[in-house]
């Protein structure tokens, strides 16, 4: 694999595991909205 797609793979997770983080915080603490909103905006960033 080349190092141009192995990064992009890296990126990819890293939105995954944002992502995930906010979609964990909303069923579980709907009231960190803040910190849920900044996982959903970093997750669009690296996509």
């Amino acid at each position: 694999m080349t190092a141009k797609k192995e990064l992009i793979r890296e990126w990819l997770k890293k939105a995954e595991h944002d992502m995930g983080f906010a979609e964990l915080g909303y069923k579980f603490k709907p009231e960190y909205s803040d910190l849920i909103c900044y996982h959903c905006q970093q997750s669009a960033e690296n996509i």
